[in-house]
């Protein structure tokens, strides 16, 4: 377990209870945590823990010269993500018309949102708003199923939904959504590293997140 948890979390994987149930209760294991952490520490990496716990990952323990090209890479990508997967986020409390935003581990009502889009002519509207904002979320298929499947798709590769039943099309959204928040919440709190990444400076994004 311990050597495939270190490859996963390199390659920048988040472990988490619907991702990876095996590694994420191995993980919590505090001689199995220290044991990966002091690893990854000879790599000037760390273990971090999301704040409420529903995801570990690895983060740079310090950024000199040869970090910054990756952690701008790292921040880029944040930025690109960020209107999307709120607009999705609000496409899914539109359908269940809560105020309270998905956490790690709710269940995805796929059926219900597409009935939710198909009757209602405004969260159309914003499902079609949500395929203008980049080439991965533009579909061959312009019915509202369409455009949700490729929505759903992309959430899928950026590690935010987890699929349980392909045949009844059955989804949860996973750890990584606890990270996700954090960086909001970084970033509400923080403009000025906003604007220092902006002019390509160093802002170890992951780092600060802890």
């Amino acid at each position: 377990m311990f050597k495939q948890a270190v490859i996963d979390l390199l390659q920048g994987a988040f472990i988490c209870e619907q991702t990876n149930p095996a590694a994420f209760k191995w993980l919590k294991e505090p001689v199995n945590h220290a044991e990966v952490d002091d690893y990854l520490a000879r790599l000037n990496r760390r273990l971090i823990k999301t704040n409420n716990g529903f995801a570990y990952y690895c983060a740079w323990e310090s950024i000199g010269q040869g970090e910054r090209n990756e952690v701008r890479k790292t921040f880029t990508e944040i930025k690109h993500t960020i209107a999307p997967v709120v607009l999705f986020l609000q496409l899914c409390m539109n359908h269940s018309k809560q105020d309270v935003s998905p956490a790690a581990g709710d269940r995805f009502n796929y059926a219900g949102l597409l009935t939710t889009i198909t009757e209602n002519p405004s969260v159309l509207e914003e499902l079609r708003r949500l395929s203008t904002l980049g080439k991965e979320f533009v579909s061959t298929d312009a019915s509202p199923k369409g455009m949700l499947d490729r929505v759903v798709k992309q959430m899928m590769l950026w590690g935010y939904l987890t699929e349980h039943n392909k045949n009844q099309a059955s989804y949860s959204f996973t750890g990584k959504l606890d990270y996700f928040y954090e960086v909001l919440t970084f970033l509400a709190e923080d403009e000025r590293s906003i604007q220092t990444a902006d002019d390509e400076q160093d802002v170890p994004v992951q780092g600060r997140l802890t």
